[in-house]
């Protein structure tokens, strides 16, 4: 009992809040709404079972999950918690997904950006051989020979290393 008002427990139970009830410092009177939640889900007995059976370091705790699981199953009567964990857990692969396309989108503009400005070492080429590319000048195609008499002429792609290593010196 607070300040002379009756607890949520008592008040529903509608009986005398005496000093020592041990739900008041869990239910004051203006968080009934949550006690006939908890109620209604696992009863005054179960209620007072479950506080009792915790260590009392975590009766208040215990009580509070009670809490959280009976208004989870107000808002949700067919899923409880399960529902708020499954929808939370569809958010987080939701927001992984599109975290893991933002960095392959921001991946690609680095490697454009670095191959247009001619700086190799900022896509990780220093120390190592860069992947040969494809060279994409007109002088760079040059008609192969083809032995099929076909009308049509062929080029061949030629690659030029844009990053080499000599004797240990990048080049």
């Amino acid at each position: 009992m607070r300040g002379g008002q009756a607890c949520a427990a008592c008040k529903h139970q509608r009986r005398r809040c005496w000093p020592g009830c041990a739900l008041a410092r869990h239910f004051p009177a203006e968080r009934a709404a949550e006690f006939r939640s908890v109620h209604r889900l696992f009863g005054v007995s179960n209620l007072m079972r479950i506080r009792g059976a915790a260590p009392p370091h975590l009766r208040d705790h215990a009580v509070r999950a009670m809490v959280f699981e009976a208004e989870a199953r107000r808002r949700d009567p067919v899923h409880g918690c399960l529902g708020l964990v499954r929808s939370l857990s569809a958010r987080i692969n939701a927001v992984a997904r599109e975290i893991a396309a933002v960095r392959r989108q921001i991946d690609r503009h680095r490697t454009r950006d670095a191959f247009a400005t001619g700086f190799p070492e900022e896509i990780g080429c220093s120390g190592a051989l860069m992947k040969s590319i494809v060279v994409g000048s007109s002088e760079a195609a040059e008609p192969s020979s083809s032995s099929s008499s076909s009308s049509s002429t062929n080029y061949s792609m030629t690659f030029k290393p844009h990053c080499t290593v000599e004797d240990g010196v990048e080049t």
